[in-house]
């Protein structure tokens, strides 16, 4: 019976640890969902209560035809769309040819490029800046494309690198013989191979772009191409703080992210796992 109970315990212990990691995870989405459609007077009430005792949509109204929220929604998904193309496509070309060079010069400069990946966002912010005023390109959307690509693009090509050295060489040397470009022999045979690596990192890259705040708030001042981040924060008045409405935008930004993020979940499952497994 004891070892009986053991086995039960061991087969229980993983599914109560997940549970419990699913009601941190979850409540606080569920608290924002139930608070956007609460009324105002009942969000901040003491003794405060999880679901809404009256139903309203007042909140979304407001922001769509009071506050034109809509615009703010697609600078985000323009910006977070752009920035993730172009991080995975210059990444992945780079990665390649990390990937398959011996040079020790290109070593070195990989090097180089991975250690702006380990700096901290607030170091790169001035420098950046600086590039995007000389390229006259502050209050654009363009220039939170080119901070966000070169934010990214450490991340992309380390992890594409990471899928591509599985490939064996062997696939490229039948499409060289086969009269294939290098171009080609990237595009018509690696690339179908690495689709699960392809689709990681552009779910990483793409959230990474969808939920920056600091680059966005320094580099855009224009109200007509501010993100969902910088207009979250535009909720706080320093006077009073209009909950209702954060809350529902709050909502709005996790959708495109959710649904991006399930309609790749299976890639980005092989993705992580790619790599993992040899044979």
């Amino acid at each position: 019976m004891e070892i009986k109970a053991k086995k039960t315990f061991y087969r229980i212990c993983p599914y109560f640890i997940l549970a419990i990691c699913l009601v941190f995870s979850f409540t606080p989405i569920v608290w924002v969902v139930c608070s956007s459609l609460k009324p105002a007077g009942d969000i901040l009430t003491i003794p405060a209560f999880f679901f809404p005792k009256t139903v309203t949509f007042q909140h979304y109204y407001d922001l769509f035809v009071k506050q034109n929220i809509t615009p703010v929604f697609f600078n985000s998904l323009i910006i977070a769309v752009c920035s993730t193309f172009l991080s995975v496509s210059l990444g992945t070309l780079a990665a390649y040819v990390f990937a398959r060079s011996r040079s020790r010069r290109l070593k070195g400069l990989l090097s180089l490029i991975l250690t702006g990946r380990m700096m901290p966002a607030v170091a790169l912010l001035i420098p950046l800046y600086m590039v995007v005023r000389q390229l006259n390109l502050v209050n654009t959307k363009a220039s939170l494309i080119v901070a966000y690509t070169a934010m990214c693009l450490p991340f992309a090509i380390y992890m594409m690198m990471g899928f591509i050295s599985q490939i064996p060489y062997e696939i490229e040397e039948s499409g060289i013989i086969d009269g294939c470009s290098t171009f080609k022999v990237l595009v018509l045979l690696i690339l179908p191979l690495i689709g699960p690596g392809l689709a990681t990192t552009a779910i990483f890259n793409f959230l990474t772009g969808w939920n920056e705040y600091l680059f966005a708030v320094t580099f855009i001042s224009d109200s007509g191409a501010r993100t969902i981040p910088v207009a979250l924060m535009a909720f706080d008045t320093g006077r009073n703080t209009y909950w209702g409405p954060r809350f529902a935008l709050m909502v709005i930004s996790l959708i495109p992210a959710c649904v991006f993020t399930l309609a790749a979940q299976k890639y980005l499952v092989a993705g992580v796992t790619l790599g993992a497994v040899k044979g």
